[in-house]
């Protein structure tokens, strides 16, 4: 699956504590390693529909997917699939009660085989991504 790093996930990456940082490391290598029907079942990801939330530019239905117990990412899927991940919440709670930034559209990060990202390799060439 392609994945996409819109800026405000990438800023709240940085940001964020150590722990977290290396949760998202972690859970963008196993994301790659899942096509769409295989995200949706993943146990422990738990890819959640959040009703009523939609992308404010595309359109796109918004999704929540568990990076810690206690940290949550807001994400979208749009054609190809590619799964778009638009902001990230340490405190999850937040990331049901916030509204997501009109800014979402703008420098996507696209990761492809073999590109460092916040640091980590995110795809290994040869790992039969699309």
């Amino acid at each position: 699956m392609r994945i996409e790093i819109r800026p405000a996930f990438d800023e709240a990456v940085r940001a964020a504590e150590r722990p977290v940082r290396l949760a998202v490391a972690e859970t963008l290598v196993l994301r790659q390693s899942l096509d769409l029907p295989q995200l949706r079942l993943h146990r422990g990801l738990h890819f959640e529909k959040l009703h009523g939330m939609i992308e404010p530019v595309t359109g796109e239905q918004l999704y929540s997917l568990r990076v810690t117990r206690r940290a949550r990412a807001i994400t979208c899927v749009v054609s190809g699939p590619t799964l778009v991940l638009i902001s990230l919440h340490p405190p999850h709670d937040s990331a049901y009660r916030t509204r997501v930034p009109h800014a979402l559209n703008v420098a996507p990060v696209v990761i492809t085989p073999g590109v460092i990202v916040l640091g980590i390799v995110c795809a290994v060439p040869g790992d039969g991504l699309h």
